[in-house]
């Protein structure tokens, strides 16, 4: 009886700890140098809305917003969109800094998430990232940074 008891209470915590909030919202994939935003969805997006919180002395506070159109691609029935920061306007993202994401969409919620971008070199260091010269980066997941 307690080993079923412990297997159950396992299971619960298992499940509790998944993110299943990140299943429904985007996923950011990093692939050729660039930040890519994909919907389990097919859906149409209309634009993309980004909001930077930025790391300074071991806290985060509010940074700015951008907005841009989308430019993104039905690829195999997954709504790729392609994030044109860099590209169109040369902003320069930063490691460490959380970045919330969020999908407009037409005739359908919008959907997001929060992520930020890590060196995997020098994981602590905030530091500008040049997507023509990048090296070595990788995207973690996290929730909303708590303000000050």
């Amino acid at each position: 009886m307690k080993r079923i008891l412990l297997l159950f209470l396992i299971t619960v915590l298992t499940l509790c700890a998944c993110p299943k909030e990140l299943e429904k919202g985007v996923i950011v994939n990093y692939a050729g140098n660039r930040i890519f935003y994909e919907l389990k969805n097919k859906v149409q997006i209309q634009e993309v809305k980004i909001h930077e919180y930025e790391f300074l002395i071991g806290e985060y506070t509010s940074g700015n917003s951008y907005i841009f159109q989308q430019q993104g691609t039905q690829i195999d029935n997954i709504t790729r969109v392609k994030d044109m920061m860099w590209d169109e306007y040369k902003l320069s993202y930063r490691t460490q800094y959380i970045y919330h994401v969020i999908l407009r969409c037409k005739n359908s919620p919008n959907y997001e998430c929060y992520y930020k971008i890590i060196d995997k070199d020098k994981p602590e260091v905030v530091r500008k990232i040049d997507f023509d010269e990048v090296n070595n980066l990788e995207i973690e997941y996290v929730k909303k940074p708590k303000l000050e």
